[in-house]
């Protein structure tokens, strides 16, 4: 099974600036006719009619932003989605079943399936109808089109399984119908890691010019805190990343090539440190419009990310190695000091609180 993990961080940061457009940033009556506007330097006033005209195409520029950036949202929750929850509930299946076909199963064994979100079905079916729709984001919208068949399968016998299970339905019929989704999940599974694949990297491409636009935006308009929030974000993003490409885990955290990690490390220690900075003015922080208790909740799972980091760092200094009896505690991992479960976990925590509402 292919990790997602990191790739899903670095596409959720991106949901920044809402609706706003390069112009709207930091004008907040930026779609405002002026008094001055339509007025010609040569002294010839403009109609009323023409100014209303004006006005007319600054509105339609702003709704097609505005529908612009609705795609794009809804194709990062797709893709928060495939990367969390359901790369979740299909890491636990595996682990519980078997990623092959045709297994037997063991009748003293308590067999469940992790539950799917009703919530996310809505989002997952209006990304769908929005890749039918203008603006065109090709080949995303393809991407998203050839995503829709087995995705929507897959969750299907997923949330059969989930119900098969919850009800011991197996005891009734000796779990032939088990053996029917397993391989019909495996099955379906199969087709939908391939157009996931094409779908996250095809996202991935706009994502990054549109990371950059925005930082390059938050900059310009003095707008540093939000700046430095995001820069957090993905600094924070990077040191996922290098675990993930070192095949780093809880059961291996001692073997981590400290140099490359240290250098990461360091980066987003200056970017808390500045982040620290601009959140105490509380000037700016009114200037650039935060809610304080908004902020105050992303300050604290920021610096949860950054104890995170340092404590794996501890854990490697001290030649601590995680005991096998925690390693088989699955869920525990993610509240076990200096692992890389525990530090994941505080990344994503501190995305899902910027992207609720800090922006």
């Amino acid at each position: 099974m292919k990790s997602w993990r990191s790739i899903t961080i670095v596409l959720s940061i991106v949901m920044v600036l809402g609706g706003c457009t390069k112009h709207e940033i930091g004008k907040p009556n930026a779609d405002k006719v002026s008094p001055n506007e339509g007025i010609s330097t040569s002294g010839d006033v403009q109609t009323e009619q023409s100014v209303s005209e004006d006005h007319k195409d600054k509105l339609s520029e702003a709704e097609a932003e505005e529908l612009k950036m609705n795609k794009y949202n809804a194709y990062i929750m797709l893709n928060n989605i495939i990367t969390g929850r359901l790369n979740d509930v299909m890491e636990h299946y595996l682990k519980t079943f078997s990623s092959k076909p045709n297994i037997k199963f063991n009748k003293k064994h308590n067999y469940w399936v992790r539950s799917f979100v009703d919530r996310d079905e809505t989002y997952i079916k209006k990304a769908f109808e929005l890749a039918r729709q203008e603006p065109a984001f090709d080949p995303l919208d393809t991407a998203a089109l050839n995503l829709e068949p087995s995705m929507n399968k897959l969750i299907g016998y997923v949330k059969e399984a989930h119900d098969y299970y919850d009800l011991k339905m197996y005891v009734d019929d000796q779990f032939e119908k088990g053996k029917q989704l397993h391989n019909q999940i495996l099955s379906s599974y199969d087709e939908y890691e391939k157009a996931t694949e094409v779908f996250i990297l095809a996202l991935s491409k706009i994502s990054e010019q549109h990371l950059k636009e925005t930082m390059e935006q938050l900059k310009e308009n003095d707008q540093l805190l939000r700046y430095s929030a995001l820069q957090f974000i993905s600094d924070a993003n990077a040191l996922t990343a290098e675990m993930d490409e070192q095949g780093i885990n809880a059961s291996n955290v001692l073997d981590i090539d400290m140099k490359k990690f240290k250098k990461m490390y360091d980066s987003l220690k200056s970017t808390m440190e500045s982040l620290i900075q601009y959140s105490s003015d509380d000037t700016r922080v009114r200037s650039e419009g935060f809610s304080p208790n908004q902020l105050n909740m992303f300050m604290d799972n920021a610096k949860a990310v950054k104890v995170a980091a340092s404590e794996i760092i501890e854990r490697i200094n001290d030649k601590n190695k995680v005991p096998d009896y925690k390693l088989r505690a699955e869920f525990a991992l993610k509240h076990e000091k200096g692992t890389p479960e525990k530090y994941n976990a505080a990344v994503i925590a501190a995305i899902n609180i910027y992207n609720q509402g800090i922006y």
